[in-house]
């Protein structure tokens, strides 16, 4: 990782830590420019701007930043649970029950039962009930 992007990434995490989001946001978008150019880590920039947009509720900014790193990430089950629980912030109960559907298909290749079970949990507090694939 190259020094910069990385000495960025490092502040902007301490700052997340802090709960400075909107500090941290700033130091990030300076490491993405690194990051996008292969000079750092992409998936954990992108995977911080996400987390302190969804501190922020900065929904469409942490879409945005969940939709870039399914690109990168081998991790879609937590994307696809992420993107999922904004939509139910959002109160999009179609595009809730898509992506539920999508991070639930994933945990079951990973048999990640109890990734399952919060999911299926958080199904039946919304109103949908225990999801099946």
């Amino acid at each position: 990782m190259d020094l910069l992007c990385f000495s960025y990434t490092k502040l902007a995490m301490c700052q997340m830590e802090l709960g400075r989001c909107e500090q941290a946001i700033e130091n990030l978008l300076v490491a993405l420019n690194w990051a996008e150019r292969g000079e750092g880590d992409l998936e954990l920039v992108l995977r911080s701007l996400a987390s302190c947009c969804e501190k922020l509720k900065r929904w469409s900014d942490a879409l945005e930043y969940y939709e870039r790193l399914s690109n990168t990430s081998k991790e879609q089950g937590f994307i696809y649970e992420k993107v999922c629980l904004i939509h139910k912030e959002l109160g999009h109960q179609m595009e809730f029950h898509k992506f539920l559907k999508q991070a639930l298909a994933e945990y079951k290749k990973e048999n990640n039962e109890r990734k399952i079970s919060e999911l299926n949990n958080i199904a039946r507090t919304n109103g949908i009930g225990e999801v099946t694939l």
